[in-house]
């Protein structure tokens, strides 16, 4: 387990790698954080009524927990961003199920636009090659994706994709396209490229817009 715990968490151009191992990020303003183990690693347990603070991921910066047998992201903060191409990145490698993507910003969530030379997007990406996918969960008051941002869960082998699960209570604007690369349009998709099945894309919210180019998809392109 690779946890980073303290005020707002920024991260430009930085990368942490933790090979099927579990990241975990909690920006904590004010309260308690308890460190469990269990057999296999360490998880955090933050008091109720804890203040959270800001996470900021930007200028292609990347959290992987890729491998023969993918790990999983925790993210926990107020107003979480990603732009300038950061990605939260899960790829399994292996014949074990991946583990999840989780954010809960009890503000806000934006994913805004693409790398400046315009080509990775900001991204929530989950995808696998052999072992079922996991799943990519968000709980968040405001879910923003934009200028080419992207929510992404994709297999392309015969194991099935993990779901897409979206929480948000107040809104959720997917819009537009980058305008460095206007090839890259926002995004949130669930998509098979062999025989297994995408996964689910589930949305709860009082507000949804899809605007402008962008789009809200489970797609296959093979007999999946």
């Amino acid at each position: 387990t690779l946890a980073l715990i303290g005020g707002d968490i920024t991260l430009d151009g930085g990368i942490l790698n933790s090979e099927t191992g579990i990241v975990s990020l909690s920006s904590i303003r004010d309260g308690f954080v308890n460190l469990n183990q269990n057999d296999q690693s360490f998880t955090l347990d933050v008091t109720e009524n804890s203040k959270f603070g800001n996470i900021q991921l930007s200028q292609k910066s990347l959290i992987d927990v890729s491998g023969a047998s993918a790990g999983s992201i925790n993210i926990r903060g107020s107003d979480v961003s990603l732009k300038d191409g950061a990605v939260l990145y899960l790829q399994n490698r292996g014949i074990q199920p991946a583990g999840d993507t989780n954010i809960n910003a009890t503000q806000s969530l934006e994913i805004n636009g693409i790398s400046p030379d315009g080509k990775i997007r900001s991204a929530l990406l989950s995808e696998t090659f052999a072992g079922s996918n996991g799943n990519i969960n968000v709980v968040t008051p405001r879910l923003i994706v934009q200028n080419g941002g992207s929510i992404a869960n994709r297999t392309f082998s015969s194991a099935p994709g993990g779901n897409i699960s979206i929480n948000a209570t107040e809104l959720i604007e997917v819009s537009g396209f980058s305008t460095i690369n206007p090839e890259h349009f926002s995004l949130i998709a669930s998509t098979t490229f062999r025989e297994g099945k995408s996964g689910n894309i589930s949305i709860f919210t009082k507000d949804l817009s899809v605007l402008d180019g962008a789009a809200v998809a489970a797609t296959t392109f093979s007999r999946g």
